[in-house]
């Protein structure tokens, strides 16, 4: 009964998400083009590169409006998002494209972290250095989204 209820706000509850992720998102990206101190050039580097990510992982999501089915033995996707007016493959390699961004997220995430514990006890690296560290990062979820079609 409850998820009954729930399924008929479906939309509107992808559509609050998105505006909320895509709006935040934006600002932080356009912030951080405008308003980076020099001193912090290179770690803006990250939040840039994760501000665009999580922007294409959030369009994603809206796109497809993936929900999850489980039933005895499988896993349903279902998309219910404007996808779904192209074709099921449409979905899929969009669906595929928001598993690579949210793979992808922690991995920025994750040179984030490592980039700050860095910098506590060395020079920061050069912009080119980290545009290939992440360049370089990145090979894992595009390969694993590759696999996924």
């Amino acid at each position: 009964a409850f998820m009954d209820g729930l399924s008929r706000y479906y939309f509107l509850i992808h559509l609050a998400i998105f505006v909320v992720g895509f709006t935040s998102n934006l600002v932080l990206l356009i912030a951080s083009f405008r308003r980076t101190p020099k001193l912090l050039k290179n770690y803006s580097i990250l939040i840039k590169l994760g501000a665009l990510n999580d922007l294409i992982c959030i369009s994603c999501d809206f796109f497809t409006m993936q929900r999850v089915l489980i039933v005895p033995g499988n896993i349903l996707y279902l998309s219910e998002g404007p996808c779904a007016q192209f074709s099921i493959r449409t979905c899929h390699l969009v669906y595929s494209m928001q598993l690579t961004t949210l793979m992808y997220s922690h991995y920025v995430m994750l040179a984030s972290f490592a980039f700050r514990l860095w910098v506590l006890h060395r020079r920061p690296p050069s912009t080119i250095s980290l545009l290939a560290m992440m360049i370089v990062i990145f090979i894992i979820p595009a390969f694993t989204g590759v696999c996924a079609l």
